[in-house]
């Protein structure tokens, strides 16, 4: 089940990346078409309204190329993934205050009733290694007892 999840939101999201390529080859075959179906052009005419289509096409490659190249350059490191995967699972919920310390270390930092742990960087190997910092916040209850986290990017 899992599998299928995780194969079904990457569709999802190369789906999202690759709609302005969808859209633009329907548009263009449309365009193309009805200009060689009902309009009698000569074939100079012809090739410059050709040509514009192909520069238009080469526009939304170089527009939305970063956005592509940034969703397949984002690599998260190891301590990333497991933190995300607690998150995502609620497997913390219920915990005491001691079992939190024995599983995760030592805290970086403490507010109140929240513990705050590193969460791990995503780096972006198409920007040079542009890395993000991501903490983990784990939330306590007034009986020391884990009542939710979440994972938020470092300021």
């Amino acid at each position: 089940m899992g599998v299928i999840l995780v194969v079904l939101m990457l569709s999802y999201s190369f789906l999202v990346i690759l709609l302005p390529y969808i859209v633009g080859i329907i548009l263009s075959a449309i365009i193309i078409f009805l200009i060689k179906r009902k309009i009698v052009i000569e074939e100079r005419k012809y090739r410059k309204i050709k040509n514009v289509v192909i520069v238009i096409w080469v526009g939304i490659f170089f527009i939305s190329s970063p956005l592509w190249f940034n969703y397949i350059s984002a690599r998260p490191d190891d301590t990333y993934i497991e933190m995300k995967k607690m998150n995502d699972n609620k497997s913390l919920i219920g915990l005491s205050k001691e079992q939190i310390e024995e599983l995760l270390g030592e805290k970086t930092d403490k507010d109140g009733d929240v513990y705050f742990y590193s969460a791990g960087t995503i780096t972006n190997h198409i920007t040079g290694g542009h890395r993000k910092f991501y903490i983990f916040e784990v939330y306590f209850d007034e009986n020391d007892i884990v009542k939710s986290t979440s994972i938020r990017e470092s300021p």
